[in-house]
């Protein structure tokens, strides 16, 4: 994506924004930077408008944070969309004041029914036809002749009625409350007698609630629970669910045997899972729909076995052991054993008169390869024994050492014994001495140390043959200048390091290179870290290449230990000052986050809103050119 800058200046606010950047493949959702872009004819760019091929594409950026809205234009239309704290919502297509719509869909829609039945929805998107007619409304056996016209063609009888009782108040009856006739005259029935629930009957000419209770209906003991929902606490017998089946694997994930007990007959019928003979089989369904289990059958007829066997789960599928294991009572315990039914007795046997070698006794035991302490413990004979004594004890190993001690201080020096310099001239005046001047352990400290004395310096290498270093330096003490110079350098503590950052190795998920901001991937299942974006939750460091201190990763025992490890390993620095990729001007102090581009950082803008965990540092260099660069920044400050 070839990219050019603008500037935008409102009122003391300076902005921003890309010009003429061309997508090719991208992922609209990440085009977040404002700006203008385009894409040409044939472009694989995902999350655009249905339909859509080349277009333009204007991005702003509405409020602080993951607030956005993109309007993309093609030859004829325009959609756009809008980003609510880093959602995307679905495309819209743009209507102007001079479009002809041929239909306007009314987001209310209208549903037309004949007489409460089945009705027809109308939202305004389509023209629809709704024929009325007098099927429809069920008068189709109605003359549509006007009734003061009709003739009258048969009736069956026609009282003459010369009165008529008046029936009182209007406000007898109503819509919701009904008359019922007594004594020849209407009457307002209460309107508490009768519901949906509670029907009616006349008692005396008097309308009254029926009262319908379980007890009346000869169900005071039944639980109103549902049935799959209800726990048995006793029951007379367990009903047969399924007789003689062809396979006893039942599936334990369904709801049928899931916290169940289940009753079943194996016979001949029964091809799959069957236990060794016919009998009785229950199936005990764990209390998840994992699929675990268990099932135990007892053979039918006289002298009965018991098997049993059970249920796995795997990938939330229920798998049942191929094998029944048989329950054994006391009964079957035989108390003697024949000779010729025991197996894996050994074919010769040595006489109780034997005799045992005790040296090839003891050289069967163990080789052990630690170093003896003075607590272990030797075997050897009595002091003096020779021939006539001939017991056995176990000694310490101090005792031994008293013993060698004793004869080695006849032969070798004391450990105190002190040496002259020894002199090597033909090598610059050099000389291994006593320590002199301010050769000791510590500043001010007594000379109790040895002193190496060189023209030039000291090496350290090997004589041992085709290794690295044989006769060649491994170790380097420039002695003039108090240098040290190794491939590796290990250490308990180190002072005094004057480079620029401490870093570690973090497990790497993608290629990085010196510059990148690197964030936690938290799309993946273990620990590793990627080039950071705007979206990105955590920050880690940056990729260092001019650490001062590096830990972490692999150990190395040959070669180079950061490049056995920079292909599996980024070196990320921790803290300290270290070269960072930024984009944008960079004003020394500014507060360092990430941009839009993987791995480029940018200066925090005042109303920008990051969380602690987004920032990458601070700025200790000023840089005002505009292009991707390394800018000098604290980590973390």
């Amino acid at each position: 994506m070839a990219n050019k800058t603008l500037q935008l200046k409102i009122g003391n606010t300076t902005y921003r924004s890309s010009v003429d950047n061309t997508l090719t493949n991208e992922d609209l959702n990440n085009v977040t930077l404002p700006g203008l872009y385009n894409a040409g004819a044939s472009n694989s760019v995902t999350n655009k408008p249905s339909g859509i091929d080349h277009f333009g594409l204007l991005v702003i950026h509405r409020a602080s944070g993951a607030y956005y809205i993109q309007i993309i234009y093609n030859d004829t239309k325009s959609f756009r969309r809008f980003c609510v704290n880093g959602t995307w919502g679905n495309w819209t297509e743009d209507k102007l004041t001079d479009t002809t719509y041929t239909s306007l869909k009314n987001p209310c829609a209208l549903t037309l029914k004949i007489n409460s039945g089945g009705g027809t929805a109308y939202d305004g998107s389509s023209p629809i036809t709704y024929d009325i007619t007098k099927t429809a409304l069920g008068m189709n056996k109605v003359d549509n002749t006007a009734d003061v016209d009709k003739s009258v063609k048969h009736a069956k009888t026609a009282d003459t009625a010369t009165t008529a009782t008046t029936l009182g108040s209007a406000t007898i009856g109503s819509d919701s409350c009904g008359v019922y006739w007594h004594n020849g005259k209407p009457v307002k029935m209460n309107a508490t007698v009768g519901s949906a629930s509670t029907p009616i009957y006349f008692l005396n000419g008097t309308a009254t609630a029926c009262s319908l209770t379980k007890a009346s209906v000869g169900l005071s003991v039944v639980d109103n629970t549902m049935d799959s929902k209800k726990t048995v606490d006793r029951a007379n017998k367990l009903k047969l669910l399924a007789n003689r089946p062809e396979s006893l694997n039942f599936d334990l994930t369904t709801d049928q045997y899931r916290s169940n007990i289940t009753y079943n007959i194996a016979t001949s019928s029964t091809k799959v899972g069957k236990c060794p003979t016919d009998g009785h089989v229950l199936t005990f369904g764990w209390d998840t729909s994992a699929g675990y289990g268990s099932q135990m059958a007892i053979s039918d007829g006289p002298s009965p076995k018991v098997y049993v066997r059970g249920a796995n789960s795997k990938d939330n599928k229920c798998v049942w052991d191929t094998a029944w294991k048989t329950l054994a009572f006391t009964s079957d315990i035989p108390t003697t054993f024949a000779w010729d039914k025991i197996t894996g007795k050994p074919s010769s046997y040595t006489p109780a008169s034997h005799e045992h070698d005790l040296s090839a006794m003891i050289n069967k035991l163990s080789v052990g390869t630690s170093d003896p302490t003075d607590a272990d413990y030797y075997v050897c004979q009595y002091a003096g024994g020779g021939t006539s004594t001939t017991s056995y004890h176990r000694r310490p190993v101090s005792a031994l050492w008293n013993y060698i001690k004793s004869k080695a201080s006849s032969v070798y020096a004391a450990k105190s014994h002190t040496h002259d310099s020894i002199s090597m001239s033909a090598r610059g005046n050099s000389f291994i001495g006593d320590g002199a001047g301010d050769a000791s352990n510590g500043v001010g400290g007594a000379i109790n140390n040895i002193k190496i004395s060189s023209w030039n310096g000291v090496s350290f290498t090997t004589s041992c043959a085709n290794q690295k270093y044989t006769n060649k330096t491994a170790v380097g003490i420039d002695c003039r200048n108090g240098i040290i110079s190794a491939d590796t350098v290990k250490a308990n503590a180190v002072y005094n390091a004057v480079y620029n950052d401490y870093a570690e190795f973090f497990p790497r998920g993608e290629s990085t290179e010196p510059g990148d901001i690197v964030a936690l991937d938290l799309s993946s299942d273990h620990e590793s870290y990627i080039k950071a974006t705007a979206t990105s939750k955590i920050v880690a460091g940056v990729h260092s290449d001019e650490y001062a201190m590096l830990i972490g990763g692999d150990k190395v025992d040959d070669g180079s230990y950061v490049e056995k490890n920079i292909e599996k390993y980024i070196p990320v620095s921790l803290c300290g000052r270290v070269f960072c990729k930024c984009v944008g001007k960079i004003h020394r102090g500014d507060t360092i986050v990430v941009s839009d581009i993987p791995g480029v950082g940018r200066a925090k803008l005042p109303n920008d809103y990051v969380e602690n965990t987004q920032i990458v540092g601070y700025a200790v260099d000023e840089d005002l050119t505009e292009e991707i660069r390394r800018v000098r920044i604290r980590v973390k400050g």
